[in-house]
């Protein structure tokens, strides 16, 4: 729960101790105040918040199953609905826990990074793939760095052992790849379809 109120409080802060920066970064947009800036940003960040929130249950569940099944702590499937049930049971106990964190963290965060990065580059008119693709395999790599680790120790029952770098180079790589594919591909491709269907939402 002390997570929680720290992250509310950092940003809190990081907009109050940066109003003129804010202003000065978006001064070409004169029809933006920095209340319409803070309300845009506040958005982003309850967007991504509760879309990390809601893909959170299943993944958890599926990640400490993981877990627990690779250390021989539990069964696989067993591990899996055993969480499902503990959420459908106790969804405030749950939500408050660990568990429930670190795997928000990793998507809620991503999700505000890709936003924020988005609605930066819109005030700015400026194209924002490059800035989304690396915000989001940084943020997305760190917080999965975070949870593996928080993961181990929770769920595993054997002391972790020296990783590889080789390890590290393929995740780094995999997240890198997957958050182009996910956050940066879709509007270009859908730029590129537009000639052929009309509508780059399509």
């Amino acid at each position: 729960e002390a997570l929680y109120h720290t992250i509310l409080h950092s940003y809190w802060l990081f907009v109050v101790t940066q109003k003129d920066n804010v202003q000065k970064m978006f001064s070409d947009n004169l029809d933006l105040s920095f209340m319409d800036v803070f309300a845009l940003f506040g958005c982003d960040l309850l967007a991504g918040g509760l879309s990390g929130a809601a893909v959170t249950p299943v993944i958890s569940a599926v990640d400490r199953a993981l877990a627990e099944n690779a250390s021989g702590r539990a069964k696989l499937w067993p591990s899996f609905f055993g969480s499902l049930r503990e959420y459908a049971s106790r969804p405030l106990t749950y939500v408050r826990g660990p568990q429930f964190f670190y795997i928000w963290i990793i998507y809620g965060g991503t999700y505000v990074a890709a936003n924020t990065v988005e609605t930066i580059c819109s005030l700015r008119n400026e194209d924002p793939s490059g800035p989304k693709w690396v915000a989001t395999s940084t943020v997305n790599t760190s917080t999965c760095i975070m949870k593996d680790r928080a993961f181990a120790q929770l769920f595993g029952t054997a002391v972790a052992s020296n990783v590889p770098m080789g390890a590290y180079a393929a995740w780094l790589s995999r997240d890198f790849l997957s958050m182009g594919v996910f956050f940066t591909a879709p509007p270009i491709v859908g730029e590129m379809m537009k000639g052929y269907t009309g509508s780059a939402q399509s």
